[in-house]
């Protein structure tokens, strides 16, 4: 084995020990001690392969985001047959299934912050703006007047409202909720937001 192979399977190593430490115990978990002791590795042989453990978390984040379209990608093969409000409106379930699934890794999502100084890779941003691709298929098909534009605000606000709506749920920060309040509550958004469709 040469030493990118050794390399990379090093990095595969700390990007798995990372996904299940914080998946068990939360960001606030991951220490680069306890890390290299998951990985078996030393403290030291994190840094050949990440500059620091923000490099790391993008990382595990990307999986995460991966994980949370291939989630949103079965509703689109399973759902072609079904009204576009309604696969809006299972796409957003699907949100919420995976953040009750992994909720260490999805609040990771939002949790982590960047240091100021540290710019946000490119292919991190792409990676997430590619999961609107998810609803613009059913907006253009309720609104097909609508310039694309348009569709991609609309694809970022429902995010962003079902979002809200699951955070809120989950944390309980509108009093305790149940599963099926938190689904209604998702299936009104969409409906209430889809009104007057052309």
């Amino acid at each position: 084995m040469n030493v990118d192979e050794r390399r990379g399977r090093l990095r595969e190593t700390l990007v798995e020990a990372a996904l299940a430490r914080i998946g068990a115990e939360g960001l606030s978990a991951l220490k680069a001690r306890d890390l290299a002791r998951d990985a078996g590795c030393a403290v030291g042989a994190i840094y050949n392969v990440f500059p620091d453990l923000d490099a790391l978390v993008m990382t595990v984040k990307s999986r995460t985001l991966g994980a949370i379209d291939t989630a949103m990608s079965q509703v689109d093969a399973a759902g072609t047959s079904l009204p576009p409000a309604e696969r809006l409106e299972r796409l957003g379930l699907a949100y919420l299934e995976f953040a009750m699934l992994e909720p260490r890794l999805w609040r990771c999502l939002f949790e982590h912050r960047l240091p100021d100084d540290y710019e946000v890779p490119a292919w991190y941003t792409d990676q997430l703006a590619d999961l609107f691709r998810h609803l613009m298929v059913p907006l253009a098909e309720l609104f097909p007047r609508r310039e694309p534009a348009e569709r991609g605000e609309m694809a970022q606000a429902l995010f962003a409202g079902v979002h809200g709506i699951v955070a809120l749920g989950l944390d309980g920060k509108l009093g305790a909720v149940t599963h099926d309040i938190i689904a209604w509550r998702i299936r009104f958004l969409v409906s209430s937001a889809l009104e007057g469709a052309a």
